[in-house]
């Protein structure tokens, strides 16, 4: 996947990106609302690095680092795909948040997959994310009737989902 936007770049992950990467899945502002696991060993991180590289270069796979300047500063990956219908999900870095960095991945990634054909991209956040619910409707999402719970980090989280159809 490649995507270009004003600022950034959605593109394949690197071994050059190994440290960015690192302390983007171990930051504890990250860790509260994006599923990720903890680390227990280099070794552990090194397997979710790799895991990741690999999606990210996979022609018919959706994952992508997010770029400012060369520097990896998120993620943006498809969570599901049911029929025509994508679930994405996304995550910037704490350093670079409430600059509009995830606004514009997520509206580059909404007309990337309706030029790929699918008619409607969706994603979902708990219900207290409310960065993450207003970066989606600043995407033109909608909330609709899906919701969920999450058991993560020891808790329950109940999710709320937006979505956008393709009218085309």
């Amino acid at each position: 996947m490649l995507i270009q936007t004003e600022r950034l770049v959605l593109k394949e992950i690197t071994e050059h990106d190994i440290s960015s990467l690192f302390e983007l899945l171990t930051n504890e502002e990250v860790k509260k609302t994006y599923l990720i696991p903890d680390f227990k060993s280099r070794e552990d991180f090194l397997k979710t690095f790799y895991h990741l590289q690999s999606l990210s270069q996979k022609q018919d796979s959706y994952t992508a680092g997010v770029f400012l300047n060369e520097t990896l500063i998120g993620l943006f990956h498809e969570v599901s795909v049911n029929g025509n219908s994508m679930e994405v999900g996304y995550a910037i870095h704490p350093k670079y948040q409430n600059q509009g960095y995830a606004t514009e991945v997520l509206q580059a990634g909404i007309r990337y997959f309706f030029e790929k054909g699918f008619s409607e991209v969706y994603a979902g956040a708990f219900k207290t994310n409310l960065a993450s619910i207003q970066v989606m409707r600043k995407s033109g999402m909608q909330k609709t009737k899906m919701k969920a719970s999450v058991q993560y980090r020891g808790e329950t989280h109940p999710c709320v989902y937006y979505s956008i159809k393709n009218n085309f």
